[in-house]
């Protein structure tokens, strides 16, 4: 799951005169925000410091000695995150360079101390800014009351009662992250899962949609989650499968991914999309059996740390791969996709096997004009060392932009590094082969997922995978294996030269 855009509200922006006089005044005004969301008081202390140390390299930065300007703080909040924004126009300066001055690498060190994002975006004419993110600190699972609560192992006896299934509700929050430590103590990887009260709050906002099995007792004892990137999506990825081993063998998983189907279809979302592992062919015959069709190949998408209990006796020695599904569930609008020479042939097959109302074209004469600046956002998920970089706008800068934004992710050692590029805009026809000299190659098609259809590309750092390890259970499957395989080797061959 990765969430694109902000989907929040904006809290409050003021506008700031460029003098170290009034930087205590905003710190107390952060005091006040922070309060409303119970930060810890020593958190709330570096927050202050944060805007501090942010605030004066503004100030010294972007304005001439003695210039009088302004410049806006912003604080933002979205489902689980405060966000505290800086955004001035003054002197352009390429925010790359604020890691590398001496006199800034203290002020870079105490916003990674607070900070689980940072962001330097530049907005043109508008100027620039940067983003902290801050996680809104909630009570964790062990600080509600779990009276026997226990961790079962997948050997234990086998629950045969009925289960009713349903869409869950915020208030079930806790009786959710109860079932997922039953299942699997403390090690899920997606760690949002152990707080009630982000579950409740992703359910309140739109960005998740959640059917779960819950047994005679009232214990949620399964649970699929279909998650959005903005509220108003009409296309979202199915994640956080989990069931209780007492009710593992009864085609839980299978029953709830057509339920939430049927609840969507009558939403009028158009579809959602999955991974399945392609260890072995049973989620994949799943998915297909349901209506299910490949769009795509993650090479190493799952990080060796996951565990598949009953097909591995031990963890994974490296990454694994995975097949990106795609369900229609109604009608979509009709688009002309721009896919370029290099994948317009893959491209219309999967929107054929698909049955989308879609023209895929390779070459145009009128390209669409440049904007002035480009906005790509950036998500990093460390859990399964993954980053996704989503662009929503070409600029001028486009291929600057992104470099710098593959940069700092490499230098993150982030093993796998996705781009998704908007099919209905042709500058991506100009942008692909650029793209592929960074070494990205062919990853899939995700229809809907942003407005519109996007070309995703992956890039691999620093492993290796093994292709002969790599299960698909049907033709087309195989098809796009073979095409995947033979785009990231020609990307490479080509690079070498």
């Amino acid at each position: 799951m990765y969430s694109i855009e902000t989907c929040g509200t904006e809290l409050l922006r003021i506008k700031v005169l460029n003098t170290n006089k009034l930087i205590p005044a905003v710190n107390q005004l952060a005091v006040s925000i922070a309060g409303l969301y119970d930060f810890p008081d020593e958190l709330s202390t570096k927050i202050q410091l944060v805007i501090e140390e942010t605030a004066l390299n503004i100030i010294e930065n972007s304005f001439d000695k003695d210039e009088s300007g302004y410049y806006y703080i912003i604080f933002e909040k979205t489902p689980n995150v405060l966000i505290i924004a800086f955004e001035d126009q003054g002197l352009p300066y390429e925010l790359s360079k604020f890691e590398k001055h001496e006199d800034s690498n203290l002020r870079l060190v105490l916003m990674k101390a607070v900070a689980d994002e940072i962001h330097f975006i530049n907005l043109g004419k508008n100027g620039k800014r940067i983003e902290i993110h801050i996680n809104i600190p909630y009570k964790e699972i062990n600080e509600f009351s779990l009276l026997g609560t226990k961790q079962f192992s997948p050997d234990e006896p086998k629950d045969l009662r009925p289960v009713q299934l349903t869409m869950m509700q915020p208030n079930m929050s806790i009786g959710l992250s109860a079932c997922v430590y039953r299942t699997y103590g403390y090690t899920y990887l997606s760690d949002y899962i152990y707080y009630p009260e982000k579950i409740a709050e992703l359910i309140n906002s739109g960005l998740l949609h959640s059917c779960i099995a819950v047994n005679e007792d009232g214990e949620i004892v399964a649970h699929l989650g279909l998650n959005f990137p903005t509220a108003d999506s009409k296309v979202g990825e199915t994640g956080q499968a989990v069931v209780d081993p007492r009710y593992r063998g009864r085609g839980l998983f299978e029953q709830m991914k057509k339920y939430l189907a049927e609840h969507e279809k009558k939403r009028g979302s158009y579809g959602f999309y999955s991974e399945s592992v392609s260890i072995h062919p049973y989620t994949q015959k799943g998915n297909i059996s349901l209506g299910a069709v490949e769009t795509g190949i993650l090479l190493g998408y799952i990080p060796e740390s996951l565990f598949f209990k009953k097909i591995h006796e031990s963890s994974q020695s490296q990454r694994q791969s995975a097949i990106l599904y795609y369900m229609k569930l109604n009608e979509e609008p009709e688009r002309t996709l721009y896919a370029g020479t290099e994948y317009n042939q893959i491209v219309k097959k999967i929107c054929n096997g698909l049955n989308l109302n879609r023209n895929v074209v390779a070459n145009f004469e009128n390209i669409n004009h440049l904007n002035t600046h480009s906005l790509i956002n950036m998500v990093i998920k460390p859990e399964w060392s993954q980053a996704y970089l989503v662009v929503r706008m070409y600029g001028d800068d486009f291929m600057m932009v992104l470099r710098n934004k593959f940069l700092e992710i490499k230098l993150r050692k982030i093993d796998c590094i996705y781009i998704d590029l908007p099919l209905s805009d042709n500058l991506t026809t100009k942008y692909i082969p650029q793209i592929n000299e960074l070494g990205f190659f062919f990853a899939g098609v995700i229809p809907e997922l942003m407005n519109g259809d996007i070309l995703r590309l992956q890039y691999l750092n620093n492993f290796m995978v093994e292709p002969e390890k790599i299960v698909t259970v049907s033709d087309f499957g195989k098809e796009l294996l073979d095409f995947t395989l033979n785009d990231k080797l020609n990307i490479q061959s080509y690079n070498e030269v």
